[in-house]
């Protein structure tokens, strides 16, 4: 997995369009301060083909997930948004510019720091 940085990670969504529209995979919490979000999105750098992206939050202090049912009706018309305030990264399906704003998502994660992993297109 590499290291997400604020300048990293809006190249990263520029290059996803903002996950636009993703299709949400899985979440797991490897432990009990870990979570992982594995999307699926169309990246630019492939010709917009389909890949998985998974995102590694460590450290993590407060969250909301979804249920596995209910990954599929999740919104992401909105894309998602990976904000940095001070020693904290927050992730959310939606568009957020503020910590206060992702914890308001309906899907969310706030933590230490983040990581992501580009992974061969699964369904």
């Amino acid at each position: 997995m590499k290291p997400l940085s604020k300048s990293s990670a809006q190249t990263l969504l520029e290059r996803l369009d903002g996950a636009k529209d993703a299709m949400l995979r899985q979440i797991t919490t490897p432990t009990p301060t870990s979570i992982t979000i594995e999307l699926s999105v169309q990246d630019a750098h492939r010709g917009f083909d389909w890949i998985n992206i998974a995102f590694a939050i460590e450290g993590v202090r407060d969250a909301r997930l979804l249920d596995d049912a209910k990954l599929k009706h999740a919104d992401t018309s909105e894309g998602i948004s990976l904000v940095f305030e001070e020693d904290s990264v927050g992730f959310a399906n939606a568009a957020c510019s503020t910590l206060g704003a992702v914890s308001e998502a309906q899907l969310y994660v706030i933590g230490s720091s983040i990581k992501y992993e580009e992974r061969p297109f699964t369904e």
